[in-house]
């Protein structure tokens, strides 16, 4: 049985089998470039705490905020970015982040449902755009 749906996956929906890329975009933090991941399966939004170093936002880390995560495991936040404004296609967007360790190479953010929801965000495959508010239009990276 199980032999014959695996069969028929494979011939039918073979592009579901590969796991696919998440879309990445280009922002900027105090004229800095960074690299963002869109993670609808993500609650909230993080930043890794080497671009918290790299940035030099240590200072404006709340180290108060310090919470267990679940996810894949459980994992410690480091803090709170409580407020930092990103810069996407020069318009410049408010975000609140929690500061978690590096997990992920050649990324800086992850743009979760939090930050998706407020700005009644639009992920168009088709187009491989982010949109926001129905008018902020940022272009994935290829």
């Amino acid at each position: 049985m199980i032999s014959d749906t695996k069969y028929i996956a494979y011939n039918l929906i073979p592009e579901m089998l590969i796991q696919p890329n998440l879309p990445t975009i280009n922002g900027y933090i105090n004229d800095n470039k960074i690299e963002i991941i869109i993670d609808t399966g993500s609650s909230s939004s993080h930043i890794f705490t080497s671009t918290i170093k790299r940035l030099n936002l240590l200072d404006q880390v709340d180290i108060n905020e310090q919470h267990d995560m679940y996810g894949n495991g459980i994992s410690k936040s480091k803090g709170r970015l409580w407020y930092q404004e990103i810069e996407l296609n020069s318009n410049y967007i408010p975000v609140s982040f929690i500061v978690i360790d590096d997990i992920i190479n050649n990324c800086d953010v992850i743009l979760g449902n939090n930050f998706l929801q407020l700005y009644d965000a639009l992920l168009d495959y088709n187009k491989k755009l982010l949109i926001l508010n129905n008018n902020i239009k940022i272009p994935f990276n290829t």
